[in-house]
Formats: structure tokens, C-alpha cells, sequence
């Protein structure tokens, strides 16, 4: 069995104990304060990580100034990882082979210790670079600029020369029954409950089935594993990408680049009375974007599978749902469930 950190962080590990974190993150507040000279802008924060669930906290980001009207931005992690961002970065900066692409700059960092119950990375602030995507869900320019992206993050970014984490000794698959698992389990846990365990029964059994019985070899590659438009900013002066939340390399399957992007995007549709036909529109909007032999390969469509499946247990099935978008939620994880069937039936039979 493989360790749940072999192929990556594993940020969903820490989620035993999580709280809402409020005085560690004035804690760390006051710390970089006293050190560094930097305080939050405002109250508001530029975004906070969470466990499926608002009370369970697991970074804190804002936008920081100091007392030269130096602006900066400031990312709290609150839980322990095995590979802190800062030291992956550095690692990341090491193998790039182009300067169209890069990570954040890093201002100052120090990484989580127990004592302190905190690590911190303040970098440059670039919250006024407009993301790549302009719009959620994307519209054909955000799609088609998405890939120009992705072109040279493969050409130049990988593979990544120097890996901090060794090839793992077990398979794709291995990883994919172990996550699953993982997930469940969150699920379960999960006081956000909107599928029943009957009727989440048959999905898990087709899935794991569908998994089993499917003989691809599929290829692993040290990669980015969080790369929506939304991970990555477009610096249009200086022709640059730059690449954000880089906790997330890891082992992953071919072609998970050009999959996850379709998750996130579909998953900011926002309509009460979504059709099947129109979510199905603006998944063949992406696959129409990507290379014909990237389609054309069964591991394109097994990992959509598990991103449904994880969709219908976790991010939307076992999720906190606020209110005023309940309706939305319930619409969009009832076209999950036929996206489910339709890939089973159509593209994994």
C-alpha cells in the first residue's frame, strides 16, 4: 500500500481536528506584523481554504502592506504538510526551461512547525494580473488561451528535472482506489449530507468496476495538479504565465492537465434549471479545444470518471451548501449523476 503522501501532498489529510482556525490565524498575523512589517489591507481575505466545510479552515490567504505602502500577499498554511509551498517553488524555479512561465515570487517564508502551528509564504503581490480565465463559467477566448498555457507549461515546465518526490512504487490505479477511499471516508464523515448512501451505492460499484476491469497502462507524470484558469495568471506586459497554488504537484495520470480545468469550470455553472444537453455543451466545448489524440485515449474519459464520481460523493454530495444556492447545487449534482451514466455508457463500455 502505498503512503498517503507518495505521490504529493495530500492536503485533505489534515482535515482530523481542523476548527475554524480564527486565533491561530491572528497568531500568525501578529507574527508577520512584528517580522516582516506587513498587516492585512483590509478585513476581507482574498480567499480561505477549507475542508468541504466553512468551520474547518486549512490556509488563509489576504493581501498585505507594510508601512511604505508596499502591498504584498500573504498565505497562512494553519496545517501540516509534508512539502511546504515555499521549498517547492524553489524546486519548481530550478527545472523551468522557458520564461514564459514561472511561480510566484517569493518575498519571505518559514514552514509550518508544530510549535508554532504555522508556516507562512509572503510573495509578490500580483492580484491586479488578471487571472487566465476572465470568466467562470469560460467563455471560447478564456478556452482557447487556456491551451496556448498549457502548450508551454508541457513543452517547458516538464517534466520536472528535479522531482522531490521519487516515481511511486505502485501504480496509477493503486492510487485511484486508495483516494477513493480516502474521500469516502471524508464523505461519510461529512455533516453536509445531500445523496443518500442507497442511492450512492450503484455509483460507487460502477465505478470501482468500471476501474477494475479497465487493462489501459496508464502513464504517470510528476505534474501540476491544479491548473483551472483560476490557478494561473496571465501577466499579458511581460508575456508571462504564472503559476499559483503549487502545493498540488504531484503523481498524476496523463492528460489530468486538460481534465481537471473541465471540472472547475463546470462546476461554477450556476442554474436551477440546467439541462443535460447544456452541461454535456460545455464539456465538448473543452474536449473540442484539446488535441484529438488526447480525446481519443480511454484514460482521458476514465479520469473525467473520477472526477464525477469524487463530484457525486464529495464536492457536491457531501459538501456544505449555502444558502441561496441550493436549488443551483441540487441541479448541477443531478447533472454529475447523468454525466456518470452518459461516460459509462458512451465512452468506457
Amino acid at each position: 500500500m502505498a503512503d498517503e503522501h507518495e505521490f504529493g501532498n495530500r492536503i485533505t489529510a489534515n482535515i482530523e481536528g481542523a476548527d475554524d482556525a480564527q486565533s491561530l490565524i491572528e497568531k500568525a498575523l501578529t507574527y508577520v506584523k512584528d517580522k516582516h512589517g506587513f498587516v492585512p489591507v483590509d478585513e476581507s481575505t482574498l480567499f480561505q481554504g477549507v475542508y468541504y466545510d466553512s468551520r474547518k479552515v486549512g490556509s488563509f490567504i489576504t493581501r498585505v502592506k507594510n508601512m511604505e505602502g508596499e502591498t504584498a500577499v500573504l498565505k497562512l498554511q494553519l496545517r501540516p504538510l509534508p512539502f511546504d509551498e515555499g521549498f517547492i517553488i524553489r524546486n519548481v524555479e530550478k527545472s523551468l526551461r522557458t520564461d514564459r512561465i514561472r511561480p510566484v515570487r517569493i518575498l519571505h517564508d518559514r514552514v509550518w512547525e508544530e510549535d508554532w502551528g504555522f508556516g507562512y509564504l509572503l510573495f509578490e503581490d500580483i492580484s491586479r494580473v488578471p487571472a487566465l480565465w476572465a470568466t467562470v463559467p469560460t467563455t471560447k477566448d478564456d478556452r482557447e488561451l487556456h491551451a496556448q498555457f498549457l502548450e508551454a507549461f508541457i513543452e517547458s515546465a516538464l517534466p520536472i528535472q528535479n522531482a522531490w518526490i521519487p516515481k511511486p512504487s505502485v501504480s496509477i490505479k493503486e492510487k485511484i482506489f486508495e483516494g477513493f477511499d480516502h474521500f469516502y471516508e471524508i464523505a461519510k464523515k461529512s455533516s453536509h449530507k445531500h445523496i443518500d448512501e442507497d442511492e450512492l451505492r450503484p455509483f460507487i460499484d460502477t465505478y470501482l468496476s468500471t476501474m477494475r476491469q479497465d487493462d489501459s497502462d496508464i502513464e504517470m507524470r510528476f505534474t501540476h495538479g491544479h491548473l483551472s484558469g483560476l490557478d494561473v495568471k496571465h501577466d499579458v506586459r511581460n508575456g508571462q504565465f504564472i503559476v499559483m497554488a503549487n502545493l498540488y504537484w504531484s503523481w498524476r495520470p496523463k492528460y489530468y492537465e486538460m481534465v481537471f480545468p473541465i471540472w472547475v469550470d463546470v462546476m461554477h455553472i450556476r442554474d436551477a434549471f440546467l439541462s443535460f444537453e447544456d452541461f454535456l455543451n460545455r464539456v465538448d466545448a473543452w474536449t473540442d479545444i484539446w488535441p484529438k489524440r488526447v480525446t481519443a485515449e480511454k484514460v482521458f474519459w476514465l479520469m473525467l470518471l473520477e472526477r464525477a464520481m469524487m463530484t457525486i460523493m464529495l464536492d457536491l454530495g457531501a459538501s456544505e451548501w449555502k444558502e441561496g444556492e441550493v436549488d443551483e447545487k441540487q441541479a448541477l449534482l443531478d447533472r454529475w449523476k447523468d454525466f456518470f451514466h452518459w461516460l459509462v455508457k458512451e465512452k468506457l463500455n
